[in-house]
């Protein structure tokens, strides 16, 4: 069986997951164009507001990181895929709910969408070999009791 995720490669899969959410943020949502380049007269305000900009997106990441770690820690303690997958789905679905709440003017946004796309890709990229040990577990188990 695969060793089950540290709670370092938890923070790293969330870090990674917020970064390309928030850069794809930057430009599929024309906030760069928004917040950086439509406050700049010259090309030094522009590398100012770049940085001011990622200084944001870092604190939120970091903010993200500290609020989400030890739920998605805690999925790799049921040693069940369906729970485990399940209460992954369960997850995200909650932090839909949370950014809509926090930072949505409407009742559906995009955005949170795609954090949930975002999550799905990057979740089988950091725990696939775990998720897939579980399953190879559940099948061993099954097999042993016959």
């Amino acid at each position: 069986m695969v060793q089950k995720p540290s709670f370092l490669k938890v923070g790293l899969y969330l870090f990674t997951k917020y970064l390309v959410f928030f850069i794809v943020l930057a430009f599929l949502d024309k906030r760069y164009k928004t917040i950086v380049l439509g406050n700049a007269k010259n090309a030094d305000d522009i590398v100012l507001g770049s940085f001011e900009y990622l200084l944001e997106v870092l604190f939120a990441t970091f903010l993200l990181i500290l609020i989400l770690s030890i739920p998605v820690y805690l999925l790799f303690k049921l040693n069940n895929i369906t729970c485990t997958l399940l209460a992954f789905f369960a997850l995200i679905t909650v932090e839909y709910f949370i950014y809509e709440a926090a930072a949505s003017y409407i009742h559906f946004d995009i955005d949170g969408v795609i954090n949930g796309f975002i999550s799905v890709i990057f979740f089988p990229i950091f725990f696939g070999k775990f998720i897939a040990s579980l399953r190879f577990a559940k099948k061993n188990k099954q097999y042993n009791h016959s």
